[in-house]
């Protein structure tokens, strides 16, 4: 069975760099000018040529593709002017017209064909059996990542299925007991002592605890899924718009440098907007100041985010980025403990790593490296 679309669309949302390295690794093993990965059912050709990598549908150079297909193993045409397959039809792949074309099915461990790599080159030749060697290796290590990756879906989709259920089966019950204490509370109101009015809030406060538990958890089992292309935004308008929708108070300076950067809108926000809200959370007074950076390099954004807070204990640093963890008690401070945990699962969807610099009273210090 090839793959089906939506999870054809997923694995190739998430594995471009993947593919670029691929494609590269085969045009210089084969001598090739050409390099070509074409996935099944998605639709869609990553095509290098000249060291350029581009994307489109698979519509295009569909013989070389199904002629692949068909053999379902290693082929190899030395010269298409002189194959009866192509005498009719000339083979052009962006304008380039292919003398030699070689290719081997992607295939999966339960024999599932999801795709083709193949090389092509405007001149004749053959491949020697050591390049037919590592040809075959290629495209075998591809095939395995894309059966990783593929698994990983299906395990995040079955995360979904559980998620909704916990967020339904679970939420509508703990808003029942919500209702009914009210209710009690509402009919008792001047039969109510102080010890019962205790124990009253005692369950309000479990309840908006757990509330706030499935919440996170939903949010956090969710992220990194859906389409986020990558968008020309100014990092400070960015900034910007997520401290106006945490709505901060006018005591917290939020200082930002002006930079352009091309990332994720979506994903950005949710990390710079749980490290914002973390600084302001657990700062220990009513007022401070939070200074943001962002420098744009060649290969990747570096990101800053420092506060004049606490500061956080070293032995601490390394269990903050765990889900379930806070500084601060759960009755002090509104947190599920799922924030810095959502922020390196993103990073992490992209390569990126986060890290903490800090001292006890002097604060403490996001370093973000984001790879563009």
């Amino acid at each position: 069975m090839f793959l089906d679309q939506q999870n054809g669309t997923y694995l190739a949302m998430n594995f471009e760099h993947t593919f670029d390295n691929a494609t590269t690794l085969a045009t210089d093993t084969c001598n090739c000018l050409i390099s070509q990965i074409s996935l099944v059912n998605v639709g869609k050709q990553w095509c290098r040529i000249n060291k350029v990598l581009s994307v489109t549908s698979l519509d295009k150079n569909i013989e070389i593709h199904e002629l692949i297909l068909n053999e379902n193993d290693f082929c190899e045409v030395p010269d298409t002017f002189e194959d009866i397959r192509f005498t009719e039809n000339k083979l052009l792949v962006h304008g380039e017209v292919v003398r030699y074309c070689a290719g081997i099915p992607l295939m999966m461990s339960d024999g599932c064909v999801i795709g083709t790599l193949c090389v092509m080159d405007s001149k004749p030749q053959k491949l020697t059996a050591y390049q037919i060697s590592v040809f075959r290796l290629l495209a075998r290590d591809i095939a395995s990542q894309i059966e990783l990756v593929k698994k990983n879906y299906e395990l995040n989709s079955e995360i979904d299925e559980f998620m909704h259920i916990v967020s339904h089966d679970l939420k509508s019950p703990i808003n029942a007991i919500k209702n009914v204490t009210s209710w009690i509370k509402e009919d008792l109101a001047e039969d109510v002592v102080a010890s019962n009015s205790k124990y009253f809030g005692m369950i309000e406060n479990s309840i908006n605890r757990m509330q706030l538990l499935l919440s996170g958890l939903r949010h956090y089992s969710q992220t990194g899924r859906g389409n986020t292309p990558a968008e020309h935004l100014n990092f400070s308008c960015i900034v910007k718009d997520c401290c106006a929708k945490l709505n901060i108070s006018k005591e917290f300076d939020v200082n930002v440098n002006d930079c352009e950067i091309k990332l994720p809108k979506r994903h950005l926000s949710i990390v710079l907007s749980h490290l914002i809200s973390n600084a302001i959370k657990h700062h220990d007074k009513t007022s401070g100041l939070i200074t943001i950076h962002c420098l744009a390099n060649a290969a990747d954004y570096q990101f800053s985010i420092t506060d004049d807070g606490p500061g956080i204990p070293l032995e601490l640093q390394d269990k903050i980025f765990k889900p379930f963890q806070t500084l601060k008690s759960k009755d002090e401070i509104e947190a599920n403990g799922l924030g810095l945990a959502m922020v390196k699962k993103i990073l992490a969807i992209y390569g990126g790593t986060i890290s903490v610099t800090s001292q006890v009273d002097h604060g403490a210090k996001f370093n973000i490296v984001w790879p563009n």
